[in-house]
């Protein structure tokens, strides 16, 4: 018997939601990839407001390149990849959100 116990992702970090982004089956789990999501977004606007000195994306990808790298770690492509495979589900997510919405009028 399997028991599926809900998650609270109230309580997650940003960096917690975005690693939960990452993992999340949104074909699977549509409902859990729709919250995590919508939190995730409601954080990184809550973050931005906070944050004056908010760094933009092309200085975090270029201050990458000047950090030590081992062997663990993931090279530019893979990184590349899973921001690629991020997007497609931030599409396919914002299009169930935008079908649901249509539903419910």
């Amino acid at each position: 018997m399997i028991i599926r116990k809900e998650i609270d992702y109230s309580t997650y970090s940003l960096s917690d939601l975005g690693e939960a982004w990452l993992s999340v089956d949104d074909y699977a789990y549509p409902e859990r990839a729709i919250e995590i999501y919508t939190r995730l977004k409601s954080m990184e606007k809550e973050e931005e407001g906070d944050d004056a000195q908010h760094s933009n994306e092309f200085v975090n990808l270029i201050s990458r390149f000047f950090q030590p790298h081992t062997f663990a770690d993931t090279t530019f492509s893979d990184e590349l990849l899973e921001q690629s495979n991020a997007e497609m589900k931030e599409i396919r997510v914002q299009a169930m959100i935008e079908s649901r919405g249509k539903v419910g009028s």
